[in-house]
């Protein structure tokens, strides 16, 4: 706007500089300081939006609908220009920041938690006329606000053992759920949601942890007996089997079958290489215990 008006400033002074009385001046100091004049409007109609930003442009109270792009513009050099920043941000609520809520069994918990989010670009105009005229000021207004709130309606709905344990990360994705939908229409744009940590009372701690330490002994205690049937009945199974073998080589074996295999015995042995005397048994049927004598020396 400064440019702009200077550069009004010396066009008048240059056409001044025509009129009669100064004409003694020269008309070449007059051109100059027209050149000049026209060169500083000029440059005041350019506007560079840096990288990450969009520009929002006012006229008397008025926001237009179109914003600017980062890089070059060409805007009328009477506008007010105001920069929104477009690039991911990041919100992080711990230490004095953190979010205290209750749960559904009334013990108070504290959730030390990060969201990720960006303005969208498209509605920076209407956030600027109807929520805030920058982003420290929505952020305090609008965005801090409604993420307490709805983590606290969420955590409610929870017992502190499983916000602690198993349903982490369930309530994680039910938070960000809600923060997108609540947000979208503010112009802010939820990129996640994330729990970095819940703290509890010592007493509520020690208590959960001795709960689920308690849990893990009994699921080990009911795998190791589960194991143990298993392997017994894997033992029935195999005595069954072997009491069924022994059956049938009882129902089969005969003195006969017995002798024949003892006479095959006695070729090999008779056939081998060592000294070895063999006396035959002399049971009738030949069942008999046979007497082997090494000879070798």
């Amino acid at each position: 706007m400064m440019k702009f008006l200077i550069s009004i400033l010396l066009i008048i002074i240059s056409i001044i500089l025509f009129v009669k009385p100064f004409k003694k001046l020269g008309r070449l100091f007059s051109i100059f300081v027209f050149s000049v004049g026209l060169v500083l409007l000029l440059i005041s109609t350019v506007i560079v939006i840096p990288a990450g930003y969009t520009g929002i442009y006012i006229f008397l109270g008025h926001v237009s609908d179109r914003t600017l792009k980062s890089g070059v513009n060409f805007v009328p050099p009477y506008v007010k220009i105001v920069y929104f920043p477009t690039r991911l941000q990041e919100l992080t609520l711990a230490d004095s920041n953190i979010v205290n809520a209750r749960t559904q069994n009334g013990l108070t918990i504290s959730l030390d938690c990060t969201t990720l989010y960006k303005i969208n670009e498209a509605m920076a105009p209407k956030i600027y006329s109807l929520y805030a005229t920058s982003l420290n000021e929505l952020l305090n207004k609008i965005i801090l606000p409604i993420i307490r709130t709805e983590i606290r309606n969420v955590i409610s709905k929870y017992k502190a053992e499983e916000i602690y344990s198993s349903k982490r990360e369930e309530i994680a994705k039910e938070i960000e759920k809600i923060l997108i939908e609540k947000l979208s229409e503010k112009g802010v744009v939820i990129d996640s949601f994330l729990i970095r940590a819940i703290l509890l009372p010592q007493e509520v701690e020690d208590a959960i942890q001795m709960k689920l330490k308690a849990q893990q002994e009994a699921e080990a205690m009911e795998f190791k007996k589960q194991k143990a049937e298993e392997e017994a009945r894997i033992k029935v199974i195999e005595a069954k089997g072997l009491a069924e073998a022994q059956r049938i080589i009882n129902s089969t074996l005969t003195p006969y079958y017995i002798q024949l295999e003892a006479i095959q015995v006695y070729k090999n042995l008779a056939n081998s290489s060592n000294a070895t005397f063999i006396i035959m048994p002399t049971s009738p049927n030949a069942t008999g215990l046979p007497l082997i004598i090494n000879g070798a020396r």
